[in-house]
Parts: structure tokens; sequence; C-alpha cells
């Protein structure tokens, strides 16, 4: 059974691994209320998008489908922080080739013309 998410907020994400070698992801956030705090989660990445009217149907490895919504692309405030401190964490990796950096999903759809 795939399991199905609808974020509140979400970016695509790219980590390089290596100067050869890199994967795209959602970084997907959830606003949290008095009692239940914001949460975030991170795919397993991308293998196919399908671009529907209002929304993306992002495909991924695990077999995860997210409807993404076109006008919550962005970042939640946990989600935020999250990558900010990976960003933080790659730039002392980053002669070694490791980076990470948000990837607008016109820029995806440009590198990947047949999603």
């Amino acid at each position: 059974m795939n399991n199905e998410y609808t974020p509140d907020r979400w970016t695509l994400i790219t980590i390089g691994y290596s100067p050869s070698e890199s994967i795209t992801k959602i970084l997907s956030g959830w606003v949290g209320g008095y009692l239940d705090g914001g949460s975030w989660r991170l795919s397993s990445g991308v293998t196919e998008v399908e671009d529907k009217d209002d929304h993306y149907l992002i495909h991924n490895h695990s077999g995860s489908i997210y409807t993404c919504y076109k006008s919550r692309e962005g970042m939640s405030g946990m989600s935020s922080s999250v990558f900010n401190k990976w960003q933080s964490d790659a730039k002392l990796k980053v002669n070694e080739g490791v980076s990470i950096q948000c990837v607008p999903i016109e820029d995806y759809f440009k590198a990947h013309p047949t999603s």
C-alpha cells in the first residue's frame, strides 16, 4: 500500500552526495496547532511529477505519493529550520562535494522535461 501525503508547505531540495551524485526529495511541513506542534518529513526521492490543475502529484522511490498544491510551495517555519541546519552541515563538507539546495518546481521541470 502506498502512503499518501498532503503537506501544508513543501519544497523540492536537491542533495548532492558527491560532484556527480545527487537526489531530489520533497521537504514537506505541516503547521501544528495549540495541542500539537508542527512536523516535517523528507521523502525518499522523486521519481515522477504529474502536473495537475492546481497541484502536483509527486511520486517517490518508496511508492509514496505527495499531493503538493501549487499555492503552497515553500517552507514552514519548522522545515525551514531543518533545511538551514542541513545547509550549515553541508558547508562543512563542501570540499567532498556535499551540497543541499532548494529547487523551484520550474527548475525541476527544465532538468527533467519528461516528468
